[in-house]
């Protein structure tokens, strides 16, 4: 990767105008995608958006997300499969793949990267999934008063909250019924 670097810093590799301005403004916009690409990962759409708020025009944009693109910096399907392994115990399937598509991940590039994923981790999906529902739902109990457990009111808030964080409802409900019992 430092070699792609390199061959920005020196030119290489870059279309040359006569016009120097064009061409340092050019370079410009790659060395600000390198930098915002240095803080954190980004998908392209999220990278080109970052470049046009910046004022850079069409051509810039789409010469530095070419570059970046093209030697490796940015990838959309690394992107999702990192955002769902990091998130995997936080939200469910749904959750994931609504704050991708918010980024530009396609709904088939999610799905791919979800399949790897879950042949990756087998049945472990499944159960992290649980996992995680039942110990935001047993979170939620315990913030509530004992009295209060059984009462459908808090069954519906909490599994209005599971759902938001994109747990199905079949593994919410588990989670609220395994939640109840351990805080008996």
């Amino acid at each position: 990767m430092s070699d792609n670097i390199n061959l920005f810093q020196t030119g290489a590799g870059l279309n040359t105008e006569s016009d120097s301005k064009s061409k340092s403004k050019r370079m410009k916009s790659v060395d600000y995608a390198l930098f915002l690409l240095g803080r954190q990962d980004y998908t392209t759409m999220t990278i080109k958006q970052s470049l046009k708020k910046k004022g850079y025009s069409v051509s810039e944009v789409d010469e530095a997300l070419s570059f970046v693109v093209e030697n490796g910096f940015v990838d959309d399907y690394r992107y999702a499969q990192n955002y769902i392994n990091a998130k995997k115990s936080t939200y469910g399937k749904s959750r994931m793949k609504q704050f991708l598509y918010k980024k530009g991940i396609s709904k088939d590039l999610f799905e791919k990267a979800y399949e790897e994923f879950e042949d990756e981790f087998g049945e472990n999906v499944e159960e992290e999934a649980e996992r995680a529902a039942y110990e935001f739902a047993k979170k939620k109990f315990a913030a509530a008063p004992a009295e209060s457990h059984s009462d459908p009111k808090l069954w519906n808030k909490v599994l209005a909250a599971l759902a938001r964080r994109g747990f199905s409802y079949d593994v919410s409900k588990r989670a609220l019924e395994a939640a109840r019992e351990s805080l008996k």
